[in-house]
């Protein structure tokens, strides 16, 4: 068995596989991670054995916005690893009480319902594509899509409650907006062979007994918004000068931010860290740091604004002043005397008194 998604909080699919022993495997539950490229390393980097492995799952169980992973085998105890933030742990986090041939793991609310509430997901696609991931995974499900405007019947599109992700069958020119229903209840279900047990249900107890959602309410998603203005003075030209500003997600208490950095000003040379981010809670912010090499003007006044955006919904966005004044690098150079003397030279050899430049900072 295969699943896929962002363990190590990079924004990137990482693979998880199941390997049996007694189908000639090493019986190893193993991540590879995932690369930009959009495949995968080719060896993997975590690993747990299993033996009989089966079944690999993939949901938020305890809550904290990263993907914990689930996983079983035949005639084995069911395991959870808790995400650390960025890897999972050597060893399960939680064990079940029972064993058993394992055939499938999958998580969701059972109930109460309050505990389910509905988002709204915005997209602004790239050209041709007809894929969506949403925020969460493991859904209660799909309420609508709607792309360009136009709502689509359920037969214009499919999803994955499991993996979290919606695809239609149309070719979408400006947007896509899914509202979906979700709950942080993940209450995990473990099917089997045995059919003289029956299945296995293990209620969510952390998460519905620390539930503060308000009944009712449509959660509409994250909150773009920038804190700080880059203002530089007196800058000699061709000099690097650095800076700062704050991302913060102010939206809704379950929503994570994806954020990038559009556009900057074509003066200078610019370079960010980090330049884009993926998975900010609410309430949290990321500090970018700013390195610009100023341009070779002498005392000139340069403006303009960076441009970040929310990469999930079209029209969120927010601006950071700057402002770089290159100083006059003679002023700094030389000393009174060396501007003075050429002054006088060319004076008594002719020259007009307009034909001189000097520069002087005040």
């Amino acid at each position: 068995m295969l699943t896929a998604g962002d363990v190590t909080g990079d924004g990137i699919q990482d693979l998880f596989t199941t390997d049996n022993t007694q189908l000639g495997g090493d019986g190893l539950f193993k991540q590879y991670t995932g690369l930009p490229s959009g495949f995968f390393q080719t060896t993997h980097s975590w690993q747990y054995f299993g033996g009989y492995g089966s079944a690999v799952a993939l949901s938020d169980v305890n809550g904290d916005n990263t993907l914990d992973l689930a996983a079983g085998a035949w005639w084995e105890n069911t395991f959870l690893f808790l995400n650390q933030g960025t890897s999972l742990p050597s060893t399960p986090t939680w064990t079940s009480a029972y064993e058993t041939v394992v055939e499938k793991i999958v998580f969701g609310n059972i109930g109460p319902t309050n505990f389910e509430q509905t988002f709204t997901q915005y997209y602004t696609p790239a050209i041709g594509q007809r894929l969506f991931y949403l925020p969460y995974r493991q859904i209660q499900g799909i309420d609508t899509v709607t792309c360009d405007g136009v709502l689509l019947l359920p037969s214009q599109y499919t999803s994955s409650r499991d993996e979290g992700w919606v695809t239609i069958s149309n070719i979408p020119l400006d947007s896509v907006v899914v509202t979906y229903r979700y709950s942080p209840s993940q209450d995990m279900i473990v099917t089997n062979w045995d059919s003289n047990i029956g299945n296995y249900l293990y209620y969510n107890k952390a998460i519905d007994e620390n539930l503060s959602w308000v009944s009712g309410e449509n959660y509409t998603g994250p909150d773009l918004e920038c804190i700080g203005t880059l203002n530089w003075n007196n800058i000699e030209p061709g000099a690097p000068v650095i800076g700062n500003f704050t991302v913060v997600n102010c939206g809704d208490s379950q929503s994570l931010l994806s954020w990038e950095i559009l556009s900057y000003p074509k003066w200078g040379n610019w370079s960010f860290t980090p330049s884009s981010g993926t998975g900010l809670s609410a309430g949290e912010s990321v500090n970018v740091f700013v390195n610009v090499v100023a341009p070779p003007e002498e005392n000139t006044r340069f403006e303009g604004n960076v441009v970040i955006v929310n990469a999930n919904i079209a029209g969120d966005f927010c601006l950071i002043p700057v402002m770089l004044k290159t100083s006059c690098t003679s002023s700094y150079h030389y000393p009174l005397s060396q501007r003075i003397n050429p002054f006088l030279e060319k004076i008594q050899s002719g020259f007009s008194f307009s034909s001189l430049h000097y520069c002087f900072n005040t």
